[in-house]
């Protein structure tokens, strides 16, 4: 398991988590994997491009969803299809039957699938070949782990930002009420303060209001 460390409080609850395979024949690697399913939000689960869609896969994507997470279907080892390095017209041909093949069978209960060369994304990052790692797919792969992060992400921050100014407001509420009593008999010279706290407060309620109600299209551009 690997821990990334995020510079933002709510976000350090966000995990990324390697596990080991579920078609392991170590009884223990299954189990702690079965394990961690019952708390993960997105799955990425992955296929071998020479060997797709075991049935056994099958039985365990349909536990995944059924416990309301998300799944990619990242197609490892696509350099291992007849024609990836020297005939690229019949390497996308067999890709085509080897994607009928995933989206038959675990189809519907994929948002999508993922080609990668895995080797060939980490020689090109090796050895800095950008040609080697743009042929590795791993951009597209890059895009919707930054797409489901970021998403989750402008969540917390919208949530966490909500809760701050919804506790300010309330102070403003608490700091007027004080100062009304404490101050009764120079109320008159307090007009301008009050006014002041209740612009404020005002202020606050309508910027927490919105944050609630904001759309995640709209959390995103302001983020």
């Amino acid at each position: 398991m690997v821990n990334v460390q995020v510079d933002y409080p709510p976000l350090k609850t966000i995990s990324i988590i390697d596990t080991p395979g579920l078609n392991s024949k170590i009884e223990e690697h299954e189990r702690t994997t079965l394990a961690y399913l019952s708390e993960v939000e997105v799955v990425f689960w992955v296929f071998s491009a020479n060997k797709p869609a075991a049935r056994s896969e099958l039985k365990y994507l349909d536990t995944i969803r059924s416990r309301g997470c998300k799944v990619y279907g990242i197609v490892n080892k696509i350099d291992t299809v007849d024609g990836f390095r020297d005939d690229r017209k019949r390497h996308k041909e067999e890709m085509e039957q080897v994607m009928a093949v995933l989206r038959k069978h675990c189809g519907a209960v994929t948002e999508r699938f993922i080609p990668l060369s895995a080797k060939e994304a980490l020689k090109g990052l090796a050895t800095s070949d950008r040609k080697q790692e743009e042929g590795s797919n791993i951009a597209e792969l890059r895009r919707v782990i930054h797409e489901e992060i970021a998403g989750k992400a402008a969540v917390i921050r919208r949530e966490h930002l909500a809760s701050r100014v919804a506790c300010y407001a309330g102070l403003a509420t608490a700091t007027k009420s004080y100062l009304r009593e404490l101050f009764v008999p120079y109320r008159q010279g307090l007009v301008p303060l009050r006014k002041r706290l209740d612009l404020i407060e005002e202020e606050a309620r309508t910027f927490a209001q919105e944050e609630r109600t904001a759309t995640p299209e709209g959390i995103k551009q302001r983020w």
